[in-house]
Parts: structure tokens; sequence; C-alpha cells
């Protein structure tokens, strides 16, 4: 089965991902509470395209501990699949998106 455009792109990303990895070790050394579960280092609310973004980067940083959370269910957060929560959701074509240096999440690819 061939691989769709999407998935193409997908595969793209992640490999240039790979290629600009830093560091390779993880920032911030895991933890566990007296529970003996792993301790939460960044909650991030909110799982739009911000909220996506900052998740993204810390990952790119290897801070592990993440946990993003949206008052959308799974698979519905942000606007792609709703609604936009502002008037207005408009991007000038000269800004390159939330891509952190990955040209394969660019608006234009």
């Amino acid at each position: 089965m061939s691989e769709t455009l999407l998935e193409q792109l997908g595969n793209q990303a992640r490999q240039e991902i790979d290629q600009v990895a830093h560091p390779r070790a993880e920032w911030v050394p895991e933890r566990s509470g007296p529970d003996g579960l792993p301790v939460l280092n960044v909650l991030v609310v909110g799982a739009g395209q911000g909220g996506a973004a900052l998740a993204f980067q810390l990952s790119r940083d290897r801070v592990p501990g993440v946990l993003v959370v949206d008052q959308a269910e799974r698979g519905f957060e942000g606007p792609w699949r709703t609604f936009a929560r502002m008037p207005t959701l408009r991007s000038p074509k000269e800004f390159t998106g939330p891509d952190l240096g990955i040209p394969s999440l660019t608006y234009a690819a």
C-alpha cells in the first residue's frame, strides 16, 4: 500500500526532527513521587496550536514528564475539526508557523 502525501510529510518531519535532535540525553532526570509514580515536570493547559508547539519544543529539548490537557475530547483539540476559538483564524503567508525550525512543519509544507 502506498503512503498518502500526509503520511510522507509526517515521515519527512520525523526524519528532520531526528537530524536536528539536541540534546540526546534527558535535560531533566525523571523522578518518582512518594507513590512511586513518575513526577510531572510540565503541565500545558490547552492543546491548540500554541500548546502543541510548546509541548513539541519541550520534547525537542528532552524535557520528560510533559502532559498536555485540553477541554475538548482527544482528537478534537484546537480549531481543526471543530471551530476556531478566535474571531479570525488567519496567518500571513510569510509566517512559517509553529515549525520550530523544521521545514516540513511549515504552513507551506
